[in-house]
């Protein structure tokens, strides 16, 4: 309800009777035109139409470019994930804010933004790094791989890259980094579902002598579905090139498509339960969310998010993704790394 305060304030404040002369352009219009745009905006914001409200709340702004215009932006924004935008609006609102409080609330919001804008960035960072070791991975480039594994952990320090560093260096053959990279990830996640693999490879690297470590041996070229995502930035000119990409599972199913397909198809009413639990408040409201994640060689779920699509619903979003985690996929038959994409089209209860 900040949102509705501080703006009714700061209209009624600058609001007088009307002159004769306002209807010829006097200040008193511009006046009336934020007022009306106020209420629109509020009322959408309400509702959680974020983007629509911050639609009116900029045109009133044009009308009359009060401060409070700048916090209800910045808290669209906010809303909206758009960090950079709303850490310029709390800026702009607290170099300019005559009340307090006022101020106060939204300097709060500044080293929140930051260090959202900051993480984002690394994250940013890290999925890059996480594509391009992919695409290094499934060109049996393992070293390479291995590199790229490591500067995503570096960006974004997450159990799941020390497991996959591990795993490059262990089919490159350089067993003195694989031990290190798997002690690490059992360290750091000891009760992972990779774990039984970690102490299994961790045992024979131990139990191998240099002699008896065999290289990686190439294998098969990946099915369709399996390379890279389209979307991958490319390797380095001078990098050897990557697997040729493919439109993620889009193809002709393949052997490793159709159990996952399966898998999901067979699970779909946990996945509608994320939407029946949110619908439950939300009558004849429905959308679309699609899931997106990579399984890597052994079948392990990771980088999996869900967007959703004609209703704003990140509940349903955030349930998607939570249940796919427990869901046990297959190995890839062909031990590369495979990235799939699920629509779900949820309709009203």
């Amino acid at each position: 309800m900040q949102v509705a305060r501080l703006l009714l304030a700061a209209l009624l404040l600058a609001a007088g009777p009307a002159p004769a002369w306002a209807d010829s352009g006097g200040d008193d219009v511009d006046t009336e035109v934020a007022r009306r745009l106020f209420r629109e905006g509020s009322g959408l914001y309400m509702k959680g139409d974020y983007a629509s409200a911050l639609a009116r709340f900029e045109k009133a702004r044009e009308a009359r470019p009060l401060p409070a215009f700048d916090f209800n932006i910045a808290r669209c924004h906010d809303r909206l994930g758009h960090w950079a935008e709303a850490l310029a609006e709390y800026e702009r609102f607290t170099a300019k804010a005559t009340n307090d409080e006022e101020a106060r609330e939204a300097r709060e919001r500044l080293p929140v933004l930051r260090e959202r804008l900051k993480s984002g960035a690394n994250r940013a960072a890290a999925e890059e790094h996480y594509r391009r070791a992919i695409a290094y991975f499934n060109s049996d480039a393992h070293a390479r791989a291995a590199e790229e594994f490591r500067l995503a952990n570096q960006a974004m320090p997450d159990p799941l890259f020390l497991y996959n560093i591990a795993q490059a260096y262990r089919l490159a053959g350089d067993r003195p980094r694989a031990i290190s990279y798997l002690e690490q990830f059992l360290a750091t996640s000891p009760e992972g579902r990779q774990k039984k693999n970690a102490d299994t490879w961790l045992a024979e690297l131990r139990a191998a002598t240099p002699a008896t470590i065999r290289p990686a041996t190439a294998t098969a070229a990946p099915a369709t579905a399996t390379a890279a995502p389209a979307t991958a930035a490319s390797p380095p000119k001078t990098d050897p090139p990557a697997a040729a990409p493919a439109d993620d599972h889009k193809a002709a199913p393949s052997e490793r498509l159709k159990p996952v397909q399966d898998l999901i198809k067979a699970n779909r009413p946990g996945f509608r339960e994320c939407f029946d639990r949110w619908g439950a408040t939300h009558a004849g409201v429905g959308g679309k969310v699609t899931l997106s994640f990579y399984l890597d060689p052994d079948g392990v779920l990771d980088r999996a998010t869900a967007e959703t699509a004609g209703f704003d619903a990140p509940d349903v979003a955030t349930c998607v993704v939570a249940f796919a985690r427990t869901l046990a996929y297959p190995p890839a038959p062909n031990g590369k790394y495979t990235r799939f994409t699920y629509p779900f089209d949820f309709k009203p209860n």
